[in-house]
């Protein structure tokens, strides 16, 4: 604290230090929730809300209508869906099986059946390659950055 108070004096910013400063149990940045318990619950259960919001969201263009054609609806799950599924995210338990049950949902397939085969089919990636590739772009994008 002392550091922050030092660092604001030096660039003469206004600081009031009788103000109390609550803290809190969970806080939202850049639509990712960090818990004070170091806890990612909370963080994926609004992914995956945001994720069903933005797969009936685009119940209008027919995502979930059986007649559209699956190459199309595998072709809005990767570039719609799944980005909002992974934001801010490296926990998989509940989220793979979130995607799993949407795409089923979408291409009218019984919930009963396995999602692998048919993630497989439909040429969709486990959300683990999904979030390895998304780490390996930032990492090769800051490195490009420090060469620069």
């Amino acid at each position: 604290m002392n550091k922050c108070l030092k660092y604001l004096q030096t660039w003469r910013f206004s600081f009031n230090v009788s103000q109390i400063m609550d803290t809190v149990e969970s806080v939202n940045i850049l639509g990712t929730i960090f818990q004070s318990s170091a806890k990612s619950e909370t963080h994926i259960e609004e992914r995956m809300k945001a994720c069903r919001c933005t797969t009936f969201g685009l119940q209008g263009s027919g995502m979930l209508y059986p007649g559209l054609d699956t190459d199309v609806n595998a072709h809005l799950w990767r570039t719609m869906c799944c980005p909002t599924l992974t934001y801010g995210t490296d926990c998989l338990d509940k989220m793979e099986s979130q995607q799993g049950t949407l795409v089923k949902q979408c291409i009218d397939v019984s919930k009963r059946n396995h999602h692998t085969t048919i993630l497989n089919a439909l040429e969709i990636q486990p959300l683990q390659t999904v979030i390895r590739q998304q780490t390996i772009s930032l990492f090769s994008r800051m490195c490009n950055l420090t060469s620069k």
